[in-house]
């Protein structure tokens, strides 16, 4: 009897230790405003992904510094989408089951492939550097603060007229990404597009490809290379080792990747480049010097475009959120911001929350 009566009392304190955990989880939930993310934290573009988790940490201290979300802390769950379509899509669900309807997110596969689910289910995503056309739609949920795949024709064939190049190649990775700035390209050049080598993004080695271009070398006054993978720098090494002579172009993420880090290797290239520049500048804002200075002290380099860009994404949607609580809202607020004050630039958003935004042409020295 004794020992039946020990057990009861042990199954009551047992329930009340679950109950009370229970009560202080949904209390702290509560007490939280949370927004998913999806980052490149693996495979062959990760530095990307160590990059936005860097300008993540600054963006959380300081919204949660100056009274979070309306006196809620905020809380960005992170989940690697490891720039693969399928795994974004898994970690997109993982996001989703646990509540989450607000997402940051980045990488032209990444977004595509979220995209039609952020629609279906009525959530909310930012996009922070991915270009893709798919991405683009009717819809002020699907934000974007970055170029889109088709400015990048123009200014290509601008950079081109500009150095009397006539007739164009390019060798650009086999995914979503590529094929955006393919099509904008080929809508821009036409007949003027030589050739197109499309490589894998897991790709060591690419001299098959860059074989090819230069049996065509003749015909093709210049070349477009985008690469913003770990092996930057053995495209545009095997590039002169096998004889690539012309005029090379390229894009801001390709001559900001992280891992290139010998200069020498593409000096002289002429690329398209958003006009925020990682070193602090004499016109710059209090916000954005104390930005550029708080990252570069705190992980010692410079914030380049998609750090500060990804700050951008999570401060714009922290002020969404403290001034609307359903998505709705949040983004009718967002895509009717103009002439906005980020770190990356002047930000004005369309009807269906796109941004506009001025192309810098320039030439690595």
């Amino acid at each position: 009897m004794k020992s039946n009566k020990t057990k009861i009392i042990g199954l009551l304190v047992t329930l009340l230790i679950v109950i009370i955990a229970a009560l202080s989880l949904t209390k702290k939930t509560e007490s939280e405003v949370k927004i998913g993310a999806l980052y490149v934290l693996s495979g062959p573009v990760s530095s990307i992904g160590e990059v936005q988790m860097s300008a993540t940490e600054l963006a959380v201290e300081k919204i949660n510094s100056t009274g979070g979300i309306n006196g809620k802390k905020l809380v960005v769950d992170i989940q690697d989408s490891a720039f693969d379509p399928k795994k974004a899509l898994d970690a997109y669900y993982a996001l989703q089951h646990t509540g989450h309807k607000y997402f940051i997110a980045d990488g032209s596969p990444i977004v595509a492939s979220i995209h039609p689910k952020i629609i279906e289910d009525k959530n909310f995503s930012i996009a922070v550097a991915a270009t893709t056309p798919v991405y683009l739609d009717d819809s002020n949920r699907t934000c974007r603060i970055a170029l889109r795949a088709e400015q990048f024709g123009s200014i290509i064939h601008k950079m081109s007229e500009q150095e009397g190049i006539k007739t164009i190649s390019v060798l650009i990775p086999n995914n979503e990404y590529g094929k955006g700035i393919h099509a904008s390209i080929v809508n821009s050049f036409g007949e003027s597009l030589v050739q197109a080598e499309f490589y894998d993004v897991n790709s060591i080695d690419y001299r098959t490809s860059i074989t090819k271009l230069i049996e065509k070398q003749s015909t093709s006054d210049g070349l477009f290379v985008i690469n913003v993978s770990a092996n930057v720098e053995t495209m545009f090494k095997q590039l002169g080792e096998l004889g690539w002579k012309k005029q090379i172009f390229s894009d801001y993420y390709t001559i900001n990747n992280p891992n290139l880090k010998d200069s020498s290797i593409v000096r002289g290239i002429v690329y398209a480049d958003y006009d925020y520049v990682k070193d602090v500048q004499p016109n710059d804002s209090k916000e954005v010097v104390e930005f550029k200075n708080l990252y570069t002290k705190r992980f010692g380099k410079k914030p380049v475009f998609i750090a500060a860009a990804t700050y951008d994404s999570i401060i714009l949607l922290a002020e969404g959120l403290r001034n609307a609580d359903q998505v709705e809202g949040v983004a009718n607020y967002i895509s009717g911001l103009k002439n906005y004050q980020a770190i990356t630039g002047n930000l004005s958003f369309n009807s269906s929350c796109e941004v506009n935004r001025d192309v810098v042409i320039r030439k690595v020295n």
